[in-house]
């Protein structure tokens, strides 16, 4: 999958999806953990508080981890975070529990 739609002059064009790897940082890791508890409908909300978005941001910004920002992909339309996905093989999750 191309992660930028380009139009016929090269450029990429203003209304292209943009699929690009997460920047580790904590503005970031707070975006992913918002989109990251919506998709588990409140779950981990419900089982952290209100410290959620926190707790979950504190892990992505760390390496070798379920939740890091290495799993991740921002996906971005006119210039606009409007999704993300995350995910790792079975080999590296086994590898995630030995560090």
């Amino acid at each position: 999958m191309s992660e930028e739609a380009e139009g016929s002059s090269g450029h990429i064009q203003d209304d292209a999806i943009i699929i690009r790897e997460e920047k580790p940082g904590l503005e970031e890791g707070l975006v992913f953990a918002q989109f990251f508890d919506e998709a588990s409908e409140g779950f981990f909300k419900s089982m952290l508080g209100i410290k959620t978005f926190e707790i979950i941001a504190d892990a992505f910004v760390k390496s070798n981890n379920e939740y890091s920002f290495e799993n991740a992909r921002m996906i971005e339309y006119k210039s606009k975070i409007v999704g993300m996905v995350s995910g790792y093989t079975y080999a590296e999750k086994e590898g995630f529990k030995k560090n």
